[in-house]
Order: C-alpha cells, then structure tokens, then sequence
C-alpha cells in the first residue's frame, strides 16, 4: 500500500526455475484493459516505481509474464492499493529528465506511463518526450511496444501539442507499421503494440484540422485494424476498441459462422452479407467516429455522425472484395444520438347531438429544425407517438398540419393491448427554422368526458446521409439516402456504394 506519485514500489517475482534458457520477465501496468509496458529484460524485479491512484477499491494491477525465449509465457496479476494523492514530487520530474538525457527508455516509460495524467507533464516537457521517441532506435518488438506507449500518453492531451510533434508524432506511428508485421508470428505482442497506436491516432484525431487529415487518419485506423485481425479465425468473438473519439469492431466471417452477427455492432447492420460469403474469408472492420472530439466538419458542412467501414477478402494477403458481392452489399448506418422529443398535449372534446357523437383531440407546438449552411437535407423525419388514453380509443385518424400545409396522416385501429400509435414519415419542412405543428386526432364516435387530455410525443430528425469519395477528397451525397422504419419509428443510412468510407 502507498500513495500515489511519492511511493516507490518494488515489485520481485520469486520461485520461478529456470533450465536452460533464462527466462524474461515482463512487467506491464494495465490501465482500462489495456496493457502498458513498464520494464522487460532477465531482471525478475521492477525497482523504484511510481504509480497512479488506484481506480477501482484504490487497486493498480500490475501484469507480470514470465517467457521462455520461444514466447511461451504464465501471467500473474498483482493487485496494488495506491491512495489518490495531487502532489508530485519534484524530484520526480528530475528522475525523469535524468532518463530523457540517458536515453533510458524503460524509466522514462515508467514515469509517463504514470505522470501524463497530470499537469507536470506540461508542454515542453512532451515536446521532449516526443523528440527523444522519435529518434529511439526500435530493435525489438518489446522496444517498440515501449515507445508506442509512451507516445500514447503524450499525446492523450492533443492541446498542448505543436504542429512540429504532431508530425513527429505520425512518424513515430509509420515507423511502428513498419516494424510490426516483421513479428506477426507473436500476435499477443503485435496486439498491444497496435492497440497503443490506435489510442495514439484516435487522440490525434481529436485536434481542430482540416478535414483530409481525418480521413489519412482513419486510413491508418483501417490498417491497424488488419494487423489486429490476423490473430482472428472466422466465428471468434469480435476485437472491440474505444476511445473518446472512436468505437471499433473487427471480425472475420465465413459461410461456416452459422450467426456471425451476434458479434456485429448495433450501429452498423450488414444483413445480406452472410449469404453473400462463398468460401473464402471475409474481413469487416468498423469505426464510429465521436464527431464531438475527432472533428470531420469541413467549412461548409456539419457533420455530426462518421461511420468508417472496410469489407476486404482473404486470410493473411486482404484483397478487395469481389464485383458480385460490392454490387449486392447493403449497409445499414443508425444513427448514434437520438433526437430530443417534444410532447403536444391534446384536449379531448365530443360533440354529441341525440343521436351520435364526434371526438376529437387537438394541440399544436413549435418545434426547430436544423439544417446546414448549403440547404435543407436531404430528409426531415417527423415521428410521432399518440398516446391511447387508457385504452379507451379503437379507431383514430390522425391530421397534421406544419407551417399551414394540412396532411392526412394515417388511419388507425388499435386493439385492446395497444397503448399507443407510432407514425414515422417525411415532413416537408423547407429548411433550417421554428415551425408550427398542429396534430388533430380523430377519434370516432366514441363520447369522452370533458376536459380528458391524451398527448402526442414527437422527435423530428434533420438529415442527410454522405459517402467520403477518395478521389474528390470530399463528401458526396450519392448512393446514400435516408431510410425511416415506420414500426420500429427508427432512421437509418442506407448506402448501396462500396466502399463507404464515411457516412454522414
């Protein structure tokens, strides 16, 4: 038990036998299921560490494998309680310099790892960090995990870096692509080494700059992504990541998945694909973009939603998929945020003569629709829910009227269990502004007291659905378009073009 950033630990592995090679013992920190390397080497102890508070019960894990030189390793966990302290020693810091000017990659691993979380990793000092990273010679898979870590914790705070490091930066990651498939064999050391650079993209990404950036970006996601699947086999749980700025998953598929989609996302929907699939192997991988942090937008579009998805073919050399399957590929993109819901209220009135009644509910609302600065989009979703009054309503026809243009809705006979109608249709509205909306319910001769309200919620959806084209390094809004599910009231993306790149 310690504190945070003033205790040091030691951390021995004892009673390990070794024959006839020596053992190498690795120590990794393991912070939200990902593992960062602290020390490897014949030395069974990590001297003099510092770590962070503790997140759960103030526990910090520490992974500890012990290998035999063919990479056959056991793991054991050690759980530490580390109590949240704000203070960090100077001396630290000067323990840290004293490493960047040794070029001790491991103890400067050992003080990132845990001080870029606060604010004596300022500035300057990252700029340091970087510039020593990128000249760090990479000889072994484990150097180079090492270096991937530390560059993914410089740049978890993308503000406080400069154009010049932002390069460096993206250096650094080339040169690690350029490293790893040299040791795809050990697939355990290449997936945390891509994982620490996928962080480091997806942060990069979250810098405020022009929109091309992104999509060279989301082009080294997409081969990180293949470097992670080559340890997949067809039918395995699906490989997540997430970020801040980013959610994936990665998976391979193959005519003898019987349910391959129990491992899909729920954002992106590729019912068709199965029956597509011949005998060979089909690669998918899928990236949602956080548009709140990795900005997409360029100067005359909001883009509020980028859905990254990349279909190739083949085990180990990935090729495009064939011509029959791009042809008949359907891709379904839902949409991530949902929007906010207004609620009308009706007031129920009956008018009645000796012999028949007539019933009807009615109240209006303004409600705003967004659109962007080149027009209205695409489609404008309207969809309604009207409540049932307790059940008490058989048959409704419902109006709508929108800035003083009258629609028939729909007609509609609920049965006994039915508590509402849901109603999902293009609304004409002409573009971004505050409208009038008017719902008339009719609800049939029935007598209802007076004064008996019902309600209608309502969320409208102001959209357009884009692809990225490549060629044109820009967004383009065709073979995409806007599909509403009028009983699941859900709005969708459907793109009939391959690849989709983005979709908006």
């Amino acid at each position: 038990m310690g504190s945070a950033y003033t205790t040091k630990f030691n951390v021995t592995c004892a009673g390990y036998i070794e024959g006839k090679y020596q053992l190498m013992y690795k120590f990794f920190l393991q912070e939200k299921g990902h593992q960062y390397l602290l020390q490897y080497g014949f030395d069974p102890v990590l001297y003099d560490i510092i770590l962070p508070p503790g997140r759960s019960s103030n526990d910090v894990t520490i992974v500890i494998k012990i290998c035999t030189p063919d990479q056959s390793c056991v793991e054991e966990n050690l759980f530490v309680t580390v109590v949240a302290n704000n203070d960090v020693n100077d001396d630290v810091i000067n323990e840290l310099d004293a490493a960047l000017l040794s070029n001790n990659l491991q103890k400067i691993a050992q003080f990132v790892l845990v001080l870029s979380s606060t604010n004596k990793l300022n500035q300057s000092k990252r700029k340091e960090i970087i510039s020593e990273m990128a000249e760090y010679p990479m000889l072994s898979l484990e150097s180079v995990k090492q270096v991937a870590d530390v560059i993914s914790h410089v740049t978890n705070n993308p503000k406080l870096l400069e154009e010049s490091q932002l390069q460096d930066a993206q250096d650094i990651l080339d040169r690690v692509e350029s490293f790893v498939p040299f040791s795809a064999s050990r697939y355990d050391g290449v997936n945390l080494i891509v994982r620490s650079c996928m962080t480091t993209t997806s942060q990069l990404m979250r810098l405020v700059r022009f929109y091309p950036f992104k999509n060279e970006e989301n082009l080294r996601m997409n081969r990180l992504g293949k470097l992670l699947m080559a340890s997949l086999t067809p039918g395995e749980e699906a490989i997540s990541f997430e970020t801040k700025s980013v959610e994936g998953r990665m998976l391979k598929l193959n005519n003898h998945v019987t349910n391959p989609f129990d491992a899909n996302t729920s954002f992106v929907q590729l019912s068709n694909l199965q029956s597509l699939i011949t005998d060979d192997v089909i690669n998918v991988e899928i990236f949602r973009y956080n548009s709140t942090s990795a900005n997409f937008s360029p100067f005359d579009l909001k883009v509020d939603s980028v859905t990254s998805v990349s279909i190739t073919t083949g085990w180990r050399d990935e090729l495009p998929i064939s011509k029959e399957i791009e042809k008949n590929l359907k891709l379904e993109f839902s949409l991530p945020q949902q929007p906010d819901k207004s609620k009308i209220w009706l007031r129920v009135k009956s008018e009645c003569d000796g012999s028949a009644c007539r019933s009807t509910a009615i109240g209006s609302a303004f409600i705003d629709v967004e659109g962007d600065s080149r027009g209205p989009m695409e489609a404008t979703i309207l969809n309604i829910i009207v409540g049932n009054m307790e059940g008490l309503v058989r048959k409704l026809r419902m109006f709508m009227t929108i800035a003083g243009q009258d629609i028939i809705v729909a007609r509609k006979e609920f049965n006994k269990e039915a508590p509402s109608y849901r109603w999902t249709t293009k609304a004409p509205f002409a573009g971004s502004g505050s409208y009038n909306v008017t719902i008339r319910a009719d609800l049939g001769t029935g007598y209802y007291r007076a004064g008996t309200i019902t309600s209608a919620v309502f969320s409208v959806w102001a959209l357009q659905c884009l692809h990225w084209f490549d060629a044109k390094n820009g967004w383009e809004d065709s073979f995409c378009k806007v599909h509403e599910d009028t009983v699941s009231g859900t709005v969708v993306c459907q793109c009939g073009h391959y690849p989709v790149t983005r979709v908006v």
